[in-house]
């Protein structure tokens, strides 16, 4: 019986013959003007993980403003639950309404109105950085530094933990955007082939 790794391995084809788990007939697959170098796929793999790394790092931007507008709305129903992730600047305008000023329907709506108004730019950010926005990323991110400087004034470490964890998961896909934009404005500036 053969290794199991080698049907991990693209440069091998199983036959589909034999009893499940073993393998019976490992032959080398022949590579194809169509299928490219092994040095092709390894690049292309990369390219994909890299994309990967940048749409993740964009997608934070949502995580943050929808789970902001839940911390809100918890708030201002009278829970007193948080994600942590969420934005410090929305908590805050939530306590000053339920708990300084003590306001009623109409000043809650008006508080969440202005929360929903923060977490639509937070993911206007998010969609500016899909589209490989850097400014959208770094505006972002110094955004939501600041928020995460007025929590760790607070006293509030673990949202303030939280908010260094994201901006570093941000920022990791603030650089595979830049990574992203140069190949492809090499791309762009190469010859096309000669037919």
């Amino acid at each position: 019986m053969q290794d199991q790794d080698h049907l991990d391995d693209e440069n091998y084809a199983y036959d589909g013959d034999g009893d499940a788990g073993e393998i019976t007939d490992v032959a080398p697959v022949a590579e194809s003007p169509e299928d490219g170098s092994a040095e092709d796929h390894e690049a292309i793999a990369q390219y994909l993980q890299i994309e990967q790394r940048f749409k993740s790092g964009a997608n934070w931007f949502f995580w943050i403003a929808a789970l902001s507008l839940v911390n809100s709305a918890v708030l201002l129903s009278g829970g007193n639950m948080s994600f942590v992730i969420g934005l410090g600047v929305t908590q805050i305008i939530d306590v000053i309404v339920v708990e300084v000023l003590q306001a009623g329907g109409v000043g809650k709506i008006l508080a969440f109105a202005f929360d929903f108004c923060v977490a639509a730019i937070i993911c206007g950010f998010g969609l500016l950085a899909r589209k490989r926005f850097v400014f959208a990323f770094i505006l972002g991110m110094i955004a939501y530094g600041i928020d995460g400087l007025i929590l760790l004034l607070l006293g509030d470490f673990m949202s303030f933990a939280f908010h260094v964890f994201a901006l570093f998961c941000i920022f990791s896909g603030l650089r595979a955007c830049r990574i992203l934009n140069s190949i492809e404005a090499m791309a762009a500036a190469e010859p096309a082939p000669a037919l």
